[in-house]
Formats: C-alpha cells, sequence, structure tokens
C-alpha cells in the first residue's frame, strides 16, 4: 500500500491518494490418475487506487470563505462601557448599524453558500484480474518457481507476483507445458472493474445531499489452448473455441418516467414509445454504417428484433430520452449519480422547536441499469456469418436480458419525535423493475408503491407487578409501545412485442398491521407483548384472498 505524498504540498493538503497492490499466486498438484494433464497454476491480482477530496479543507485555506462558510452562529454581546449619562439616541444608533451589519453579513452568507456547497468527493476504483493456467508441468519451489535460480525460472517471476502478461507461447516454447493432445482443462482470464464516486453537497444548514453513482463491469475470457500435432508429430499448439462472457451494470436515471401510470386497460404509454423508437434507432444505425437510408423500412441488417436496435429503443423509452439522442452504446462508459437528501432544519423554526424535539425529511433515488449475463458470437468476425437467423447484424455479444431497476426508498419520509416522548414516522415508497427479454421479445414491469405508518410512546417508570426474581421489591422500568402499519400494492404486467398485448400475471395487496409492548428490567429480562396481522388481496382473479394473524408473548432472559 502507498499513500502519495500529494498531501505534504501544503496547498494540496486537501486531497489525499492511496494505491493497494494486492497479488496471489497458486500451484496446485495434478491427480495421481492423470499426472500426463500436468499441474495447474493460477494468479491474482487487485489494484485498489482511493482519492479523498475535502473541498471544505480546500475553503478554509481562504479566510473570508471561511468566516462565510462557517455555521457558527454565536453573537457576541457588545460591552457596555458607557455611564448612565450616555446618549440613548447613540446607543440606538450603534445597535442598528450592528443590527445592519449582522444582516447584511448573512445575506452574503447564503448567497455564498450555494456556490461552495460541494464539501467533499471521493472515487474508488478497483480493478481485479485472474489467470488461471492448466496442463503445467514443472514443479513449485522457492518463490512458487521451479529452478528459482536458473534462467527458465517457470512459470516465470512476474506470473508469481500477478503479472496478467500472456505467458502461453513462452511456455509452450519451453516445454512447460504438458503435449498431451486429450487434455481437456480450459484455459480462462478474468478481468473485474468497479468504479464508485461519492459526493456530499450541503447548499444550506441542515440540508445535506449525497450523491452516489457506480459502474460495474466484469469479463471472463476461456478457451481450449492443447496440442495438436501435425502429420510428423510435431507439437502444433491450438486456441480452441474461445469465449468471453460476463455482466455490466451501472447507475442510472430514469425519473422522467417513474410516475407515468398505465392505462385501465394496462396499456402504458412508455411501452409503445419503445415499441417506436425502434425504427429511430434502426435509421440511426444505418446512417452510422453508411447504408442505403429509406424512411419507410428498416435498415438491412437491423430490424425490428435487432439486439442493436432493441437496447437503445428501451433504454430511451424508459428513461424518457429523445431517441435521436440515445447513445446507441449497450455498455454505457459515465455513470450517472443517484441520490440522498435528508433535512433536519425545520426544528429551527419556533413553531417545530416549542412542540418536537427533533424532526427530519428524507428523500432517495437510486436506480441502475445491468445486463444480466453476456456471451460471445463465436461466428462474430466470420465472413460467412455477418447475419443471424432473422437476417440481422450478428453482434459481438449476444445479450439475453437487459432490466432497470428504480426504487425511492424513501421518496419521502418524516420523522418525528414530539416533546411529550411520542414518536412518527410517515413514510412513501416507490419502486418498479422493467426488464427485458431478448430471447422471447418482451417486457416484464413490476411496479410497487408503499404506504407506511408509525407511532410510538414510551410510558417511564412503570412498576412491575412481580419481583421476577429480583431482590428489589420496587422495580420501575420504560413501557415502549409501538404501532405500525403499512399498505403495499404491486403488480407485474408482461408486455409481448409482436403481438403488443399487455397481461398481468401477478400482483397483490398487503395489508401489515403490528403492535407491540415492550418492558425492559434491567440488562437480563425482557418482556414483550406482541400482534402481528398480514392480509394479502392478489389482483389474479384466480387467488383467494389471505389472512395471517401472530399474536403472543415473548419472555427473554440473558444469562451474561
Amino acid at each position: 500500500r502507498y499513500t502519495l505524498p500529494i498531501n505534504k504540498i501544503p496547498i494540496f493538503s486537501w486531497i489525499n491518494t492511496n494505491i493497494n497492490y494486492d497479488a496471489s499466486y497458486d500451484w496446485r498438484a495434478s491427480s495421481l490418475s492423470a499426472e500426463s494433464f500436468g499441474n495447474t497454476i493460477q494468479n491474482t491480482n487487485s489494484i485498489k487506487i482511493n482519492t479523498q477530496i475535502s473541498l471544505s479543507s480546500l475553503y478554509n485555506k481562504v479566510p473570508l470563505l471561511k468566516k462565510l462558510l462557517s455555521t457558527n452562529t454565536n453573537k457576541k454581546r457588545p460591552s457596555n462601557n458607557r455611564t448612565k449619562e450616555d446618549d440613548s439616541s447613540q446607543k440606538e444608533k450603534d445597535e442598528k448599524e450592528k443590527d445592519e451589519k449582522e444582516n447584511n453579513l448573512e445575506l452574503l452568507k447564503s448567497l455564498i453558500r450555494p456556490i461552495f456547497a460541494v464539501k467533499n468527493f471521493s472515487i474508488s476504483y478497483t480493478e481485479t484480474n485472474g489467470t488461471f493456467l492448466p496442463g503445467f508441468l514443472p514443479q513449485t519451489g522457492m518463490l512458487g518457481m521451479d529452478n528459482s535460480f536458473s534462467s527458465s525460472q517457470a512459470p516465470t517471476l512476474g506470473f508469481v507476483l500477478g503479472s496478467q502478461a500472456d505467458i502461453r507461447d513462452l511456455a509452450a516454447s519451453r516445454g512447460w507445458l504438458t503435449t498431451d493432445p486429450t487434455m481437456s482443462n480450459l484455459f480462462s482470464r478474468t478481468n473485474t472493474v468497479n468504479l464508485n464516486l461519492r459526493s456530499t453537497i450541503e447548499p444550506l444548514p441542515r440540508f445535506k445531499i449525497m450523491l452516489t453513482a457506480s459502474r460495474r463491469y466484469a469479463l471472463n475470457e476461456s478457451e481450449y489452448f492443447r496440442n495438436e500435432p501435425d502429420e510428423n508429430g510435431n507439437p502444433n499448439w491450438q486456441s480452441i473455441s474461445p469465449t468471453r462472457t460476463g455482466n455490466f451494470n451501472i447507475s442510472f436515471v430514469a425519473i422522467k418516467t417513474s410516475f407515468i401510470n398505465d392505462g385501465v386497460d394496462n396499456s402504458s404509454q412508455l411501452f409503445n414509445n419503445f415499441v417506436n423508437y425502434r425504427f429511430d434507432i434502426a435509421q440511426r444505425l444505418g446512417v452510422e454504417d453508411g447504408l442505403f437510408s429509406n424512411s419507410q423500412s428498416y435498415p438491412n441488417g437491423y430490424g425490428p428484433n435487432s439486439q442493436e436496435v432493441l437496447i437503445p429503443a428501451f433504454l430511451a423509452a424508459y428513461s424518457g430520452t429523445n431517441p435521436d439522442k440515445q447513445s446507441l452504446n449497450n455498455f454505457p462508459s459515465i455513470p450517472l449519480p443517484n441520490w440522498n437528501i435528508n433535512y433536519d432544519g425545520l426544528i429551527k423554526i419556533k413553531w417545530f422547536k416549542e412542540r418536537f424535539k427533533n424532526i427530519s425529511m428524507t428523500h432517495s433515488y437510486r436506480s441502475t441499469y445491468s445486463i444480466g449475463s453476456f456471451i460471445s458470437n463465436l461466428n462474430f468476425g466470420e465472413p460467412d456469418f455477418i447475419f443471424d437467423s432473422n437476417g440481422n447484424y450478428l453482434p459481438e455479444y449476444q445479450i439475453d436480458q437487459v432490466a432497470i431497476t428504480e426504487q425511492f426508498a424513501p421518496f419521502l419520509k418524516f420523522d418525528m419525535t414530539m416533546k411529550n416522548s411520542v414518536t412518527a414516522r410517515i413514510e412513501y415508497k416507490k419502486d418498479r423493475s422493467i426488464s427485458l427479454s431478448l430471447a422471447n421479445s418482451q417486457v416484464t414491469e413490476v411496479k410497487g408503491n408503499e404506504y407506511v405508518a408509525g407511532l410510538g410512546y414510551r410510558i417511564q417508570d412503570i412498576r412491575l407487578l412481580f419481583n421476577a426474581g429480583f431482590d428489589d421489591q420496587n422495580i420501575k422500568s420504560d413501557l415502549d409501545l409501538r404501532a405500525d402499519f403499512s399498505l403495499r400494492k404491486n403488480k407485474t404486467i408482461i408486455r409481448k412485442i409482436e403481438e403488443l398485448s399487455n397481461q398481468p400475471t401477478s400482483g397483490q395487496i398487503l395489508l401489515t398491521l403490528k403492535f407491540s409492548a415492550d418492558y425492559v428490567i434491567g440488562n437480563k429480562l425482557n418482556i414483550k407483548l406482541f400482534y402481528d396481522q398480514v392480509i394479502t388481496d392478489y389482483v389474479v382473479s384466480s387467488s383467494f384472498p389471505t389472512s395471517n394473524t401472530n399474536v403472543g408473548l415473548s419472555i427473554r432472559y440473558n444469562l451474561n
């Protein structure tokens, strides 16, 4: 691990960067029944780069900004050195001038704070790589290498230290690999890249916005690398059936379409847009490839069911993006920010301050675009396999499904603690998941809405009616009462692209009621009375409403 000394330079003391490198090497002996297949070796490396940028520290280096951005509101009362004979009008004049200066300062602060609202920013980058090589004949020795002090040094010092340089040609030329043509173990390499961004913004006191963004890309390459002897029996190393698989996800923003409701017949404006956007995307792809453009038909190779057409059209429709501006890259490079907003400044208002101990508001938004899995097309790039069976260009990667998930968790939440020991919580949550299946040309939408309300009250110094085994006959403790209510509605609709149909397949309305009374005696005994009820009503007529009730008393005793 290495810390860049950039923060040792006074002007850059607000930047901290750490670099961490880890490596591993593994040698495994072959089975005694298959020694001709050789041993297996494997290495991994991990590179982590973390950068913390404290912009608050940068602002504080400027004295004027430090004063203007300070949240300290303590006001020093001016010392009164005047005698009783001082003119009262002069005193009023001084106080007026002082108030005017303070008002001007507060006005300037309110103008400056939004400009310098970004308090910190952090970047975390992690890359993990690995290589698995079967059929390795040399044994292991000092530092994991065979003949460590000779010129051969199998499998090289770099490989032992995590290098991802391809050593297959070197190993084959030096006789490190088995020449058994029946060896069927796969050579593989893995690569995973994670990028996480985070920033805190505080435009007003007690008003904080946390921005996050992330991107993850994982790729696994595998192939058979073995000897296929020529006519004379000489070694001839071949790479057979190279395959690449992986998955991908990135933070996304689809809030523009979050509150567009379906029709009474379950029809969807967004789905209709998706179907129509296919033609616009296909035209753009055709123009980029220099194909003949016909405004009445799809370009050759980019039909309505082409993977390269469907995915950008899907993203454009459900993110609310103009199809003419939608990126045609199925693996976006730049993650979009999600956010969490918290505000607890209402307690500074007199009306709230007189009635509450604290009150806070929360809003959160998270969304991702993901590719569950993809696999390379073995025939991609071959002159005889330009088109697939549907007449569309054969893509480099075959993608089975892409999805957009979105959560307002919560969309809006109020947490309140009143001065009479009553706590209250009101919350509204919303989520949806839209997946596009390219295997059967359909969109599956799962939408949910949830309303939550909670109420709590603490009754202090309740006397226990029995001694519960304690010597003290006058046992008092607090009784915590809690009641929670939630109503959740979710619905699943399958929309078929070819048939243009909208079929609800599942969905339910969940009503949850919970009540509990907790009584804790010291650190040993906890007595709880509870009542839980869940009522379920299904959207599909073939299912019947259900109700589950759980009532009881629990006693927990701590033996420690």
